[in-house]
């Protein structure tokens, strides 16, 4: 297995400029509802990909 190294682990917060076509606000419901571009969702996943929880 080859290590690629920290940057290629995580999003650096450099890459993580979230722009105005990137997310779409709701307010027709009860409660507001912010929905994010399939770019963010990706960028989530990449950062908690070897994210764990441990419960004590």
């Amino acid at each position: 297995m080859e290590d690629k190294g920290l940057e290629d682990e995580v999003v650096m917060e450099s890459e993580l400029q979230i722009r105005e076509d990137n997310y779409m606000i709701s307010t027709k419901g009860n409660f507001p509802e912010i929905t994010f571009s399939k770019r963010i969702h990706e960028l989530i996943d990449r950062s908690m990909a070897k994210t764990i929880v441990v419960h004590l």
